[in-house]
């Protein structure tokens, strides 16, 4: 079981990082997670929550590097 990257966040933190509240995200989380995950043969798939996290990272600044 993996620990949520938002639970390490606070609210400030999380606004600066994704440029969203932490109840959207979540909602974004409800409305995409009951969708299965794409199959795949890797030992090590993102979990849904962090494939979000990256990609909203990446649409607020552009890079997914801190």
């Amino acid at each position: 079981q993996h620990q949520n990257p938002l639970d390490m966040l606070d609210d400030m933190a999380v606004i600066d990082r994704y440029r969203l509240p932490r109840g959207e995200i979540v909602q974004l989380l409800n409305v995409i997670g009951p969708q299965p995950m794409r199959a795949t043969r890797r030992n090590f798939a993102l979990s849904l929550d962090v494939q979000l996290l990256a990609a909203l990272r990446y649409y607020a600044t552009g890079s997914f590097l801190q």
